[in-house]
């Protein structure tokens, strides 16, 4: 069990430990312990008739493998405990001891038993002093709170395996979309990945389309002997079937399906197969298939990983399929009739700068051809390229927003594409992505000396669909508020009310840092700073003229909230998050009142107060004068405090005990003291300090 998930079950069972008035473990389904008990006397333990405890708890969880509800188990005559499931995916990942207790009244009959057959007195008058009596309905209501602890500790752990497989899932979309972005990439290439990935699987490949009634096996791993170079026609066997009907398709338990016999006649008997069909426009380019001779269903398991596959092998063979098609100008125009209609398909930003990256370099060969995405969020750029190294996208990345800050007043749907030349001595063509009189980027063609008419033409009519998709994916899909409203908005309050500017512009800040310190709890930290302009200027009736829904949501919850009409408890952590803000800055920084209102999620108050502590104490460190290193004037006091406990050899949680300031805290610090000094790690510290002769500071 990793560290977080030890401090949620410790935090749980601390709580329903005082409310049953029961000593509480939790174990693994093997009866091992996963939190030592608080209790100086651990009950179970004296209780066991086994070796100890941990015997007692393996017995009974071999004994009860398959149990739904929490039951009572007799420990001793007369004494039980409750056991109780905590489940994963309908399997069993924990066991609840709760104990002990017995029925009223029958304590007496216990401590005559206890007496009568325990060799020391001393034991039986603690075990009697530890065991709790209840009344039968007491018992059937700790019953009834011990399950729910089962039911708490179970959504935690759902809640947490979800984050993790949607972690593993965005890193597994970022590998693959890496993969594309090399130009070498091929299909086996992707093939080789899966397989490598995917244990169940026995067998894949692709069979890509040759003419209009036969398709070719041109991958396979491992068999390649057996069917590379392979000929089928539509509608033969299972692969046919899939491209004549042009839909996914899982098999199961089709050892014996007569459909199989493609594969039977080679000498591969599988159990189950998928085929997926690569699709572009109305036609089949080829199909993505595989299998196993082991496992009689795999859907469950690679369902996921099929489809990524599947459409990196699509995005590969729609690039081949266009690098094929004629050059000519009637051809190209058509192609990019297809390319508006691509574009309303695609979900991310990432997908659509890819596309235009390789339709770009389909059109003409060049130095480098990347595509720059103008986040106006935050005022960043993201960057795909191809022929760039890392260093001059960097650079580049910090050119082009310069002169857009620089340009930014320029009537957008004058921009033209402009010709520049990079720091580093490239001459870049430079077509601006618009649409609808806003821009979201530029293709960048590198060292172009000549261009031809048709060729610009035809990036300029690249660029306006790439400005359309952009503008699906942003506006549509997000549902993203305009920049030029935020800024009529700003316009208005400096005329109305520049008091609460000033309280915007300060939430504005306060928003930005916190939401590095609340990663976990899922908060609209973008929508929250939007919100701010609009909640003692306009009424509910402007807002709806905005048309977007986060912002309305957030904006009528609040509102709730403020007019007592919805208990803080019950508001979203989007309007909780806001009125700590609000209240925080109305109290003139006022932590303390922050602290007091009630219905505040406690992980989000947690977070909060951890970040306004170091943020006034970073307000503070910042006013510190630095004069000379010899000195240790280049350090603030704190983190002189600082030096001198590493230097005393103690690590960060001991600084952070010493200090009273948190281990986040401590390692900002440490990163701020690195800097200054010029060094790395804890041992470069000691070594320039001795080195120079200096003495380190004192507290």
């Amino acid at each position: 069990m990793i560290l977080s998930e030890l401090e949620y079950f410790h935090e749980i069972q601390s709580l329903y430990s005082a409310l049953t008035n029961l000593q509480i473990s939790i174990t693994d389904k093997k009866g091992n312990n996963i939190i030592q008990l608080s209790n100086a006397t651990n009950i179970f333990d004296l209780v066991s008739e086994e070796e100890n405890s941990k015997v007692l708890f393996g017995k009974i969880a071999q004994n009860y493998p398959e149990i739904n509800d929490p039951l009572l188990y007799e420990v001793l005559p007369e004494v039980k405990i409750i056991v109780c499931p905590i489940y994963l995916e309908e399997e069993i990942e924990y066991f609840i001891y709760a104990g002990c207790m017995i029925e009223s009244p029958s304590k007496q009959s216990v401590q005559i038993y206890l007496n009568r057959f325990l060799n020391s007195t001393k034991k039986s008058n603690l075990i009697m002093s530890l065991i709790q009596e209840f009344t039968l309905g007491e018992i059937q209501d700790k019953i009834k709170k011990i399950k729910k602890m089962s039911e708490i500790l179970s959504d935690g752990l759902k809640i947490k395996k979800i984050n993790a497989d949607i972690m593993a899932q965005i890193t597994n979309q970022d590998e693959l979309v890496s993969m594309v972005a090399n130009d070498n990439i091929t299909v086996n290439d992707l093939l080789q990945r899966f397989y490598k990935k995917n244990t169940k699987v026995d067998f894949i490949g692709f069979a890509k389309r040759i003419s209009p009634v036969h398709f070719e096996i041109k991958d396979c791993l491992p068999f390649s002997t057996e069917l590379i170079g392979t000929v089928f026609m539509i509608g033969e066997g299972i692969l046919g079937q899939v491209a004549a009907t042009n839909t996914v398709k899982f098999w199961e338990d089709i050892e014996w399906d007569p459909r199989s016999a493609f594969f039977h006649r080679r000498g591969i008997f599988p159990k189950s197969i998928f085929c997926f069909p690569i699709i572009h426009g109305q036609d089949i380019l080829g199909l993505f298939f595989g299998g196993s001779s082991k496992f009689e269903a795999i859907e469950k398991e690679i369902s996921l990983e099929v489809k990524l596959t599947a459409s990196m092998i699509s995005f590969l063979e729609i690039k081949m399929y266009w690098r094929k098609q004629a050059i000519t100008y009637h051809e190209k125009n058509k192609m990019f009739n297809e390319i508006y209609q691509a574009m309303a398909s695609f979900e991310d930003i990432k997908s659509v700068q890819m596309f235009l990256l390789d339709m770009s370099m389909a059109i003409l060969f060049a130095k480098f051809v990347s595509v720059l995405f103008l986040r106006k969020s935050d005022y960043s750029i993201d960057i795909v390229s191809n022929g760039l190294s890392i260093e001059n996208m960097d650079e580049y990345k910090k050119d082009i927003l310069f002169r857009y800050f620089q340009n930014n007043d320029l009537e957008l749907h004058n921009l033209e594409p402009n010709k520049h030349l990079s720091t580093w001595g490239d001459k870049i063509l430079e077509i601006p992505i618009c649409h609808k009189n806003n821009l979201y980027g530029w293709i960048c063609i590198g060292q172009i000396d000549d261009i031809e008419e048709n060729q610009l033409t035809l990036l300029k009519i690249l660029a306006n669909a790439g400005g359309m998709g952009f503008y699906l994916v942003e506006t549509l899909c997000k549902k993203e508020i305009d920049r030029n409203m935020i800024d009529s908005l700003v316009k208005l309050l400096e005329f109305n009310n520049p008091e609460h500017l000033k309280k915007v512009r300060r939430a504005w800040e306060i928003l930005k840092g916190f939401g590095t310190y609340q990663p976990d709890l899922k908060i609209n930290i973008n929508a929250l700073k939007l919100v701010c302009y609009l909640l003692s200027v306009y009424d509910e009736s402007f807002m709806s003229g905005l048309k977007n829904e986060v912002l309305m949501e957030i904006y009528q919850e609040y509102m709730l909230v403020k007019q007592n009409l919805l208990a803080l408890s019950d508001a979203s952590l989007n309007v909780q998050t806001l009125v700590l803000v609000m209240n925080y800055i109305n109290e003139g920084d006022n932590i303390k009142f922050v602290s007091t209102l009630s219905g505040i999620n406690t992980d989000l108050l947690k977070n909060f107060n951890l970040y306004v502590s170091e943020l006034n104490e970073r307000d503070h460190d910042d006013s510190m004068t630095s004069f000379n290193f010899r000195d240790y004037n280049i350090l603030t006091k704190r983190e002189n405090e600082v030096l001198t406990l590493v230097l005393e050899g103690k690590n960060n949680r001991e600084i952070a005990e010493n200090l009273y300031i948190s281990g986040h805290t401590v390692k900002n610090h440490m990163s701020r003291i690195f800097k200054k000094l010029s060094v790395n790690d804890r041992s470069q510290i000691f070594a320039k300090i001795y080195q120079l002769g200096i003495q380190p500071p004192k507290m």
